[in-house]
């Protein structure tokens, strides 16, 4: 497809009538701000994609001369045919819509093959005749200059729909929700499993409830020929008498038990009290020692925590002392401290000296110039290679200066630091001095008071320990005495009761063991067979109750079953086509070819722009690069510059793989904020782009201020003449 002009009247900035023809592999758009350049180029998109252009009332100039309406209308040539697209405006200026467009299709002859008048019909021609979407034109084709770096900008989730927009995959989620709608709609009634399920319920309730009445039958006939109330006396009777000689073979034992523990502890009781009388002889005989021993141990004690005090004082004397005779003296600095003027005086020493190397470097800077910046007279005159050797000279003294300052100020900084030392050795040493004095003052008081030696602490500690031992002896044999005693009358009273109770249980025989665990025996089968019946006849209940759900469910689910089938082929036609149009299905094969041919072109125009880095579109449709550091980033990250590099390199890679057949591309200010350089790279790479448009039949639209970008365009149009 190749636009061939624009013409018109009366569009947003272009006023009056205008003709603009378009051709060659590149056509350039120049002129300044306001001279209508974005226009031309959104009356472009709008013949295309069927769009209103603009908003408000500066899209429309009425009236201004003679009443010329406001229209445009852009000619086309596509596969051998010319078409010619009219998109007169509306004058409510408030409300912007189209009235009326015309869409034309003739021959290269003129002789009109198509032609329509409404919008909609204007909108499926165009459809019919466009070899891409309107979306893919409005988004990747024809580019404003707010969108030349959309891509770069765009968030994820924005980015990766018009990725699916390219691929065309929304078009398969939209199929893919109508097939999900339309299996919503349909549901199959899944019966036959169910029904042969149920048939096989339905047979084994049956064999079920039969077994069980059989079961049921011939309980009841057992139960018949036992007697199992006699049964259970029986066994009454001979438990109670097993129960009873038990019991009198226990208490026996018991009687047995008490008497021999009574009898140990009368002999107990008597050992005690024994021990108790000795034990009472001997404090009577020590009484009068220990009780001495106590006053002394006392008093001994007392002295022993003096004696301890003196030997923690001289201890803390010796250690007080050490302190004292290892605090060293700082060592003073050689020398004498240096002025303060002195750092001052060199201080203004290096401010000259670097005021004088500043004006050299800028006679330098003037030499090199050839002239002055600022009037622009020659300075032939100046010699460059003496101001060269004049500023080593001063960088040499400067630097010289500089460490003589150091040195200046690191000696008055060593004399403060030895003042601050000096003082605080002297604040320490008086410190430790007062401290000694204390202590010595508290160790002649305490050695004062020592009068009695404690050697014989030791001697009555035993003594006095004794003696508590014999006391506590004593009153453990008097706890042990009436623990006897009190257990001896609950030992007799037990012995009382033993005799009692084998009086009333009488003889110690048991029962023939054989004849109760026989009788046991039939009570247990029919308590058994008891609680079968019980089971058995609930069972039969609930099972009839399954049986006649089954059976309703049955017939209810046959008559579905027969109107099922249609529905059930109908459906798997339809998942299956579901699972075609999956997104993880075949939209994501697609996305993924196209991808890798977009990355293998977006590289090769990235190096085209000599571009600082690589960029591709990642396998979760995210556009990343690469910098020549080798931080791998997302591309909003990327500079202005950078941004326009790689949205450029970009939407030409989309041109190759999905509107070459379109053959159009137009931007509005590829360059606009990139620096001189990277403009220059980009304007050098759309020269390339004119030979690749001459061989492969394909038209590139540009918008620039850039005279570089300009100078390489076949068609040049210049919108200064309608300003």
């Amino acid at each position: 497809m190749k636009l061939l002009s624009v013409e018109g009247s009366n569009v947003g900035l272009l006023k009056g009538s205008f003709e603009f023809k378009f051709g060659g592999a590149l056509t350039t758009i120049t002129g300044p701000i306001g001279c209508g350049k974005s226009t031309l180029l959104t009356m472009i998109k709008a013949s295309l994609t069927n769009s209103v252009p603009g908003s408000g009332a500066s899209w429309v100039s009425w009236g201004t001369e003679d009443s010329v309406p406001s229209y445009f209308t852009s000619t086309w040539e596509l596969n051998n045919q010319i078409i010619e697209i009219t998109k007169p405006l509306a004058d409510n200026t408030a409300f912007k819509t189209l009235s009326k467009p015309r869409v034309k299709v003739s021959s290269p002859e003129g002789e009109t093959l198509q032609e329509v008048f409404t919008a909609r019909e204007a909108n499926e021609l165009m459809a019919a005749l466009l070899p891409v979407s309107t979306k893919v034109i409005d988004s990747h084709l024809i580019i404003d200059q707010d969108q030349i770096t959309y891509p770069t900008s765009a968030t994820p989730a924005k980015f990766q729909e018009t990725i699916h927009v390219l691929t065309k995959v929304n078009q398969m989620e939209v199929a893919r929700s109508k097939v999900r709608e339309s299996l919503s709609s349909y549901t199959v009634p899944e019966v036959s499993e169910e029904v042969i399920r149920l048939k096989a319920d339905k047979l084994l309730l049956e064999q079920e409830i039969g077994e069980s009445n059989t079961r049921q039958s011939d309980i009841d006939n057992e139960l018949q020929t036992l007697d199992s109330k006699a049964v259970a006396h029986d066994i009454a009777i001979l438990q109670e008498a097993e129960s009873n000689a038990e019991k009198r073979s226990t208490v026996e034992a018991e009687l047995a038990a008490l008497t021999n523990q009574k009898n140990v502890m009368e002999g107990r009781l008597n050992t005690s009290t024994e021990q108790l009388q000795d034990q009472l002889q001997k404090r009577e005989e020590y009484a009068d020692t220990v009780d001495n021993a106590r006053k002394l141990l006392a008093k001994y004690e007392y002295l022993e925590r003096d004696w301890q005090e003196k030997q923690s004082l001289e201890e803390t004397c010796k250690l007080q002392q050490s302190e004292l005779q290892s605090l060293v003296e700082p060592p003073k600095p050689e020398g004498q401290k240096p002025q303060e003027e002195s750092v001052e005086e060199l201080k203004k020493q290096k401010a000259m000296l670097s005021v004088k190397a500043a004006s050299n470097e800028t006679k330098i800077a003037l030499a090199e110039a050839g002239k002055c910046h600022t009037c622009g007279q020659p300075t032939d005159g100046i010699d460059k290679q003496a101001l060269i050797q004049e500023s080593e000279e001063l960088g040499s003294y400067l630097k010289q200066v500089s460490d003589l300052q150091t040195q200046v100020e690191n000696k008055i900084k060593e004399f403060e630091a030895f003042s601050l030392a000096e003082d605080m050795h002297t604040l320490e040493k008086s410190r430790i001095s007062e401290a000694l004095q204390e202590t010595k003052t508290r160790l002649s008081a305490v050695a004062a008071a020592q009068e009695v030696s404690p050697d014989y602490k030791e001697e009555w500690t035993k003594v006095v320990g004794w003696f508590d031992a014999l006391e506590l002896n004593i009153k453990t044999l008097e706890s042990n005495i009436a623990d006897c005693r009190t257990k001896i009358e609950v030992y007799g009273s037990g012995i009382a009761n033993a005799h009692s109770n084998i009086e009333m249980l009488g003889g110690s025989a048991k029962p023939d063991p054989v004849r109760l665990k026989v009788r046991l025996s039939q009570q247990e089968y029919i308590n058994g067979l008891l609680e079968e019946s019980l089971m058995l006849q609930g069972l039969v209940k609930a099972k009839a109750e399954e049986l006649e759900r089954v059976s309703v469910k049955l017939k209810a689910l046959q008559v579905r079953e027969e109107s099922a089938e249609p529905i059930k082929n109908y459906r798997e036609v339809l998942e299956r086509a579901a699972e075609v149009l999956h997104k993880t299905g075949l939209p994501k094969v697609i996305s993924t070819q196209y991808l890798s041919e977009i990355n293998v072109k977006l590289q090769e125009y990235l190096e085209m722009v000599e571009a600082s880095f690589s960029a591709w579109i990642d396998k979760d449709l995210q556009f990343m690069v690469k910098k020549s550091d080798g931080l791998v980033h997302r591309a909003n990250r990327l500079s202005g510059g950078q941004k326009q590099q790689a949205s450029i390199s970009y939407l030409l890679a989309v041109n190759d793989v999905f509107a070459s057949s379109l053959g159009v591309l137009a931007m509005d200010e590829p360059t606009g904020s990139m620096q001189e350089d990277n403009a220059k790279d980009v304007a050098e790479a759309f020269s390339k782009l004119l030979q690749i448009g001459k061989q492969t039949k394909r038209q590139f639209i540009v918008i620039t201020h850039s005279e570089t970008l300009a100078s390489y365009g076949e068609v040049r149009i210049d919108l200064r003449s309608y300003l």
